[in-house]
């Protein structure tokens, strides 16, 4: 599509005032958070600072739709460079199975659907202080001012230091501002900006063996060094979203500007010799980096109603503009040592080469059709048409360019079956991004290519009492396979298919007592390229054939200000390296908390403390081929907040 065309479509996008629902109601404040709670279906809910579900933005089916593109912002496609912030983000919702039935252009993979916090119709302030055993600590300010009747803002501010596994650490600091004015009873726009700076982040030790084998048991909260390998690197994000009802016209529209600056970054790679149990140390230093995009998306609908038959007709134009500068690194060998030992070294002085250029362009129009009837179902059929161009200026080789231009059908259907029984069955293709090659990677944070996909699925939900709801479904996805070839450079080795069976039941069988279950039954495969010339086994690195969450949430009859709450996590086996000759065992992870909630000068505070990895399960995740990370040990964290 025509880069003037592409241009257009983001401009509409800023222009045109937004879906016409009436404002929402807020959410309860900070110090009501809790996802158990709030959650309706297993498959993956954010409320504030607390996640719960088998799914999020970064894995769903056992691919992530933040890589994939697949993040919307209040129901609107939006180019995330990198997280969208706590301090303008009140919590997340993970589009799949029946939560994406009726929503009129989905995709594969699943959608990440965030929403903006809440401008209030009172003033609140929600100071959060958190501490936890590792050494991270945190003091948090949020905000929620009306200004006046139509305008209300939400703000805040917080000043972090996180600890990781690997003896890792960072100090962060992030601001956001959300105001919302309702124009009219039937028109709203609320803006956003908001700025994360991380600084001093220490690079985790990557542990690679010489040779398919596994590596011996590391210290997890050991840092290897050298003290240089420390990270700056910051995201901003901000945007105008609209919406208006019209009648039976309805109108959104939402124009966004995120980004991703980072200084020097670098890989701590521990290459592990398994005969003589010492090590080679390097660290891979990238030169500073950038990423830009422009983003945004407008949609038309019109509802025309029949009877007990509802069509709703839908126009979409949504665009992005990405601009991406990075280099190749630069290896600096830190010399042998043993397993355990920490290296001390000073950073040498470093040439890097001529910086690559990376200018993705995407324009997409749709079209879609939903028919509600009354007793008989409810069916979305919608088709896109993407214009995709990737445009790469790389030193000493030159400018290439590609284009692809695609047709993107989608169908979905739910049914009633009987009285609190329904199914659903749906289809959708896509052309999602792959993301970015990683750290220990030959082509360190080389854009990739966008590759086709497509995703069918089905199932059944059951409504019961007790809030009760019982969710069994099938799937089946099929996608590029993406990993690190026998030259360490990450790229397609061919064709990956997830099919399986996922399940979701919440309820709540007795007073105070909500329970959320989910799971899958996952057959991952891969089918390797006729032209890879090296050995890739059946299975995905790092995708379990099952996995299964159980958390649940009791506040205690005897004394209702105390809740008690817990989650336990199983995953299968995974394989570990393209080959499949190298496996990791499962693990079955146990957490714990309770919160104690109580009034002070007449204001709520909460009062939580969290227990993680409890049994301390030790495990090394491989996070590529044959390239492996420790995960979490136990920890225990505390946090006080009060809304005033």
């Amino acid at each position: 599509m025509p880069a003037l065309l592409f241009r257009l479509s983001l401009r509409s996008a800023a222009c045109v005032a937004a879906l016409a629902l009436p404002p929402a109601p807020a959410l309860a404040q900070r110090t009501g958070e809790n996802a158990v709670t709030s959650a309706e279906d297993a498959f993956g809910t954010v409320v504030g600072r607390e996640s719960i579900g088998i799914y999020s933005e970064y894995g769903v089916r056992g691919f992530s739709p933040a890589v994939a593109g697949n993040i919307r912002l209040e129901g609107l496609y939006i180019d995330a460079q990198g997280a969208i912030t706590s301090r303008i983000s009140d919590g997340e919702t993970v589009r799949v199975g029946p939560a994406a039935q009726g929503y009129a252009f989905p995709a594969p993979t699943g959608i990440a659907d965030l929403t903006l916090r809440p401008g209030g119709t009172r003033f609140v302030a929600s100071p959060f202080v958190s501490i936890d055993g590792l050494g991270s600590r945190g003091i948090e300010l949020d905000v929620q001012l009306p200004v006046s009747a139509s305008l209300g803002v939400a703000a805040g501010a917080g000043l972090v230091r996180d600890a990781f596994q690997g003896g890792v650490s960072d100090r962060r600091w992030n601001v956001g501002l959300v105001p919302r004015w309702h124009v009219s009873d039937t028109v709203e726009l609320t803006a956003f900006y908001t700025r994360e700076q991380t600084g001093d982040q220490r690079a985790q030790p990557i542990y690679i063996p010489l040779g398919d084998v596994p590596v011996g048991r590391v210290e997890r909260q050991r840092y290897l060094g050298p003290g240089f390998a420390a990270a700056d690197f910051a995201t901003e994000a901000y945007g105008l979203l609209g919406r208006a009802a019209l009648g039976a016209w309805t109108v959104r529209a939402g124009a966004f500007r995120t980004s991703a600056t980072a200084g020097e970054s670098y890989a701590n790679l521990v290459l592990v010799d398994p005969d003589t149990v010492t090590t080679n140390r390097e660290v891979d230093v990238s030169p500073p980096s950038r990423s830009d995009s422009w983003s945004g998306e407008a949609r038309v609908s019109r509802l025309f109603a029949d009877g007990p038959r509802q069509h709703l007709v839908t126009i979409a134009m949504r665009g992005r503009d990405n601009v991406s500068v990075y280099g190749d690194s630069v290896s600096v060998d830190l010399g042998t040592a043993g397993l355990r030992d920490v290296i001390a070294a000073a950073k040498p002085a470093l040439a890097f080469g001529a910086s690559t250029r990376d200018v993705t362009r995407q324009a997409t129009a749709g079209l879609s059709y939903g028919l509600n009837w009354t007793g008989v179902g409810q069916t979305t059929i919608g088709m896109q048409r993407t214009a995709y161009t990737k445009d790469v200026t790389l030193p000493d080789v030159g400018r290439i360019r590609g284009t692809d231009y695609r047709w993107l059908p989608s169908i979905s259907t739910a049914v009633p079956v009987a009285r609190g029984l329904s199914a659903y069955a749906s289809y959708v293709r896509g052309l999602e991004d792959s993301g970015v090659a990683p750290s220990y990677a030959a082509n360190a944070n080389q854009l990739l290519p966008a590759i086709p996909t497509e995703q069918a699925d089905a199932g059944l939900k059951l409504t019961l009492p007790l809030r009760t709801s019982v969710i069994l479904g099938y799937y089946r996805i099929a996608k590029p396979y993406i990993a690190l070839d026998a030259a360490d450079i990450y790229r397609v080795l061919g064709a990956e298919t997830h099919s399986g069976i996922e399940a979701s039941v919440t309820t709540s069988p007795r007073q105070g007592l909500r329970v959320v279950f989910g799971g899958f039954f996952s057959r991952p495969r891969v089918e390797a390229d006729a032209t890879t010339a090296q050995a890739i086994g059946t299975r995905p690195v790092n995708q379990p054939a099952r996995s299964l969450r159980l958390s649940a949430n009791y506040t205690l009859p005897f004394a209702r200000k105390v809740s008690v709450d817990g989650s336990i996590g199983n995953d299968s086996a995974v394989a570990a390296n393209v080959a499949n000759t190298v496996s990791v065992p499962g693990q079955t992870v146990l957490r714990l908390g309770a919160r104690y909630q109580f009034a002070l000068a007449g204001k709520p505070v909460t009062l939580r403390i969290t227990g993680s990895n409890l049994t301390n399960v030790y495990r090394l995740r491989p996070v590529g081929s044959n390239v492996y990370s420790p995960n979490m040990q136990r920890n225990v964290g505390l946090y006080l907040t009060t809304d005033l």
